[in-house]
């Protein structure tokens, strides 16, 4: 007697109810369940046990067995919550989902900073002049614009009239010739921005002159820039940082730059010459202090946006396939932590494929730009099993190694197993089936394609001996009774004489 319990494998939850029947020779059977989880009558209908009793996912095997004991055959039953899963999961979904979505727009309004518009620095920004020294007291002006590498600018001064420019196109001032104290202002204003301009003050003072050399520099953290002055002052001067936290200026004019600075910014020095304030005069100079070299990547804030670029990526997976399986009321429950830590998964490669980007072992990409590294680290997160495909493309390429054996056997003759004639045997494969499904409790024939075949192949067919027609190289054909599409899927298992054996799952319509 042949006879097996269908459905075979099946997963219930919490008082859900399954009828259990035999298919194949028609004999009395009793039913019984190991452990005791539930119930299960002498029709084959098991009921589930109530929710309380679900603490953890268990396995209860169901087992037919005709009453002199001779034979039996079993079914696989998963218990689990999956109810109170899925509502698990589904909120875990929705909350996760907008904990993201708020943590992107905060992280893009921090890291998405608007174009420095240019700014403008004249050199010198203060200055004292004697303009009795008319013709030998012409200066030099100079311009420097931050965010235009041409310094294009267009100069003016106070003093300037339509027929009378005391300032050229170059920024050379000529100094006009004045008999009392007079400030002047020129004005530096970007080409490529008109809104962007800078003034410098001169300082027309008869008998007198106060100039700090050089009028500009760059220095870098922890680096000293020695100042002095050109005066006609006796009594010295005194010197001042416009920002002491970048620095300090010693009474001899020797500028120290601090250790550490958070970002690139400019300072000004100025001399005063001692005195009455009423009388004096003073000089200035600009320098551009450099804060140290950090890589984009090692921005925390930037990290932490690639992390949760790749989580919301993976959010998108998580809730197309979530959805999926509950609405098609195939979702297990022991899928659970793999949604849970679906988003955790997604934030780490696209935390991984960022360093590698930022590496240069994948070309063609750039981790400069904001929005492109949101889509590359969105993609990762979504598409999580081709990223670690890609992963492992490149360990492949890296750590690779070269095999010198000069009397290693080819990967064929390792590989490939032998018929009993002792020649190489081909492993038989199932490329698809003729018609592709069939009706179930229906008697059909179906036409097997594939490679491999050999008249002394076995067939099997859920579990039992079938013996297929027209067998060739490439096909053979089976007549399956009724009983053999009672279930879904039929199994076909095909074994050559070697032993190499292919399994093909035939799908049955209901």
């Amino acid at each position: 007697m042949a006879f097996q319990v269908v459905p075979s494998d099946i997963e219930l939850s919490a008082e859900d109810v399954q009828a259990f029947k035999i298919e194949g020779d028609s004999v009395p059977v009793e039913w019984s369940i190991k452990p005791q989880v539930g119930s299960i009558d002498t029709h084959g209908i098991y009921v589930a046990p109530v929710r309380k009793d679900l603490r953890n996912v268990r396995s209860v095997v169901v087992v037919a067995q005709t009453p002199d004991g001779a034979s039996f055959s079993t079914a696989t039953i998963v218990l689990s919550d999956a109810p109170r899963q899925i509502l698990f999961l589904g909120w875990y979904g929705v909350a996760a989902s907008c904990l993201l979505g708020v943590a992107v727009l905060l992280f893009w309004q921090m890291l998405n900073l608007p174009l420095r518009q240019p700014m403008v620095m004249v050199n010198p920004p203060i200055v004292t002049l004697d303009p009795s020294q008319q013709g030998e007291q012409d200066i030099q002006f100079t311009a420097t614009v931050m965010g235009d590498t041409q310094n294009a600018v267009t100069w003016s001064s106070s003093d300037s009239t339509p027929n009378n420019m005391r300032i050229g196109s170059t920024g050379v001032y000529r100094v006009p010739k004045v008999t009392s104290r007079t400030t002047v202002t020129v004005k530096a204003t970007s080409v490529v921005n008109p809104d962007a301009s800078n003034t410098s003050t001169i300082d027309l003072s008869p008998g007198r002159h106060l100039e700090i050399l050089p009028q500009s520099s760059s220095a870098f953290t922890g680096q000293q820039i020695p100042f002095r002055v050109q005066t006609t002052e006796k009594g010295g001067v005194d010197w001042n940082l416009s920002n002491p936290a970048v620095g300090n200026i010693s009474a001899n004019g020797l500028l120290t730059v601090n250790s550490w600075i958070p970002q690139t910014q400019s300072v000004q020095v100025t001399a005063t010459s001692k005195g009455a304030a009423a009388t004096a005069i003073s000089g200035a100079a600009t320098v551009i202090v450099n804060a140290p070299f950090v890589q984009q990547s090692g921005n925390m804030k930037m990290l932490l946006f690639v992390m949760v670029m790749g989580a919301l990526g993976s959010m998108l997976y998580y809730a197309s396939s979530f959805v999926n399986y509950v609405g098609n009321r195939t979702f297990r429950a022991s899928w659970s932590w793999f949604y849970v830590f679906r988003p955790v998964v997604g934030g780490i490669l696209a935390l991984v494929f960022f360093f590698i980007i930022g590496s240069g072992l994948i070309s063609g990409a750039t981790t400069s730009d904001l929005m492109r590294i949101a889509m590359i680290s969105s993609l990762v997160g979504l598409f999580s099993d081709k990223a670690v495909k890609k992963l492992s493309d490149i360990l492949d390429v890296l750590l690779a190694s070269k095999d010198e054996r000069k009397d290693k056997l080819p990967e064929d003759a390792k590989t490939a197993p032998t018929s009993s004639s002792g020649t190489a045997a081909k492993k038989p494969q199932i490329k698809d089936s003729v018609p592709p499904a069939v009706q179930k409790g229906q008697a059909a024939t179906v036409k097997f394609n594939g490679s491999g075949f050999s008249a002394k192949s076995k067939i099997k067919v859920n579990g039992a001996d079938a013996t297929p027609k027209n067998v060739t190289a490439d096909s053979f054909t089976l007549d399956l009774a009724a009983t053999d599409t009672a279930s879904d899927p039929v199994t076909i298992l095909v074994t050559n004489e070697d032993g190499a054996t292919v399994e093909f799952k035939l799908k049955v319509n209901p």
